[in-house]
């Protein structure tokens, strides 16, 4: 009873941090704070794989729980993110998502020490419960990223 470790919380990992997400192994490269006004706050963070490949694992806390997803960046056009948004639906790997959910914020860099920067996600999803995000930033390109939601369970082994 004595010896129970308290667990991390996961809004208050550090760059440096290593990890296991869904038996895989990270370590967090930049910490990204989300302010999304009414509808809370998250933390981002990119995380890179023993492979070099960065991914994105994204917490927020809702109703006392974690609500965690990980997204790898897709390549798509930015005429197919745009046409998405219009039509409200988008087809990736031959599956067909819908738009259900959409975030207007803020988002700042705290390991690159950026400025605040607003920001609008539109968060397409599957009948899995897979999803498609579009990240619009004023003046630039749309970024689209594939995720799904983890459980907090399935990340362990957080060290500083």
């Amino acid at each position: 009873m004595f010896d129970k470790k308290e667990p991390h919380n996961l809004l208050q990992l550090k760059e440096g941090y290593s990890l296991t997400v869904q038996n895989n192994k990270y370590v967090i490269k930049e910490v990204i704070d989300y302010d999304w006004g009414v509808d809370g706050k998250s933390t981002e963070y990119a995380i890179k794989a023993d492979n070099e490949t960065i991914t994105y694992l994204e917490v927020e806390r809702y109703d006392g729980d974690y609500e965690i997803t990980h997204t790898t960046p897709v390549s798509l056009t930015d005429f197919t993110l745009r046409e998405a948004i219009n039509s409200k639906s988008i087809v990736y790997n031959s599956v067909v998502f819908e738009l259900e959910e959409q975030y207007q914020g803020a988002t700042k860099n705290q390991t690159l020490q950026s400025s605040w920067e607003n920001v609008k996600n539109y968060i397409f999803y599957s009948e899995a419960e897979e999803m498609i995000i579009i990240e619009a930033f004023a003046g630039k390109e749309l970024k689209a990223y594939y995720g799904q939601t983890v459980q907090e369970k399935t990340i362990k082994n957080i060290k500083a």
